[in-house]
């Protein structure tokens, strides 16, 4: 008889982010937004990033050290990621057990095919070819999945807005490298993968 895993459902992530959304912002915290409202008149036809926070209208990332895509300066990223107030919640969620527990069955070459996959079949696409882009990268069931929500790498609009991808181009493999590295970078910091 196999026991079975007491597996959380994705609104129970989703209820300790609270109404938290990608275009959230507390400023006053310090805790910003760099996503673009495309919706808006003024916006149609711009970059997803806004150089400037949406909230405040302050300049708080260096875009020209992130366009670099340089992964030695790894810690700029994650400091300026925690600057978002989306991507702040999801650095500092409390990861449940049962995606401790998966991740660290796999080492770090199986986790880093996970992810190469997940983001070759779900990202990349034009995103006039995904259907309801943001929508296609879950909040729970994988850490992988909260990876991409927390490096800004779970949607085309998030690529362009954190790492200046056009969301128009198919990504290349160097593209698609760099930013499987970036999602690694979180799930090594919240969980150690098998050797």
């Amino acid at each position: 008889m196999t026991k079975e895993v007491n597996k959380p459902k994705d609104w129970e992530i989703t209820e300790a982010l609270g109404s938290l959304t990608c275009t959230s912002s507390r400023c006053e915290d310090n805790l910003h937004c760099f996503l673009r409202d495309l919706r808006r008149k003024g916006n149609r036809g711009k970059s997803y990033r806004s150089d400037t926070c949406t909230g405040c209208g302050e300049e708080i990332i260096d875009w020209n050290r992130i366009n670099m895509h340089n992964l030695e300066d790894k810690d700029y990223f994650v400091e300026c990621l925690k600057k978002e107030t989306w991507r702040h919640a999801v650095w500092n969620l409390e990861i449940p057990q049962y995606m401790v527990e998966a991740a660290s069955k796999l080492n770090i070459d199986e986790m880093r095919l996970k992810v190469i996959k997940i983001l070759s079949k779900r990202i990349n696409k034009k995103k006039s070819e995904i259907y309801r882009d943001g929508a296609q990268t879950p909040k729970g069931k994988k850490i992988i999945f909260l990876a991409q929500h927390a490096t800004g790498t779970c949607c085309r609009k998030c690529i362009e807005e954190w790492y200046g991808i056009d969301r128009n181009e198919i990504m290349n493999e160097e593209d698609i490298n760099f930013l499987t590295e970036i999602i690694l970078m979180y799930i090594k910091q919240k969980v150690s993968l098998r050797n």
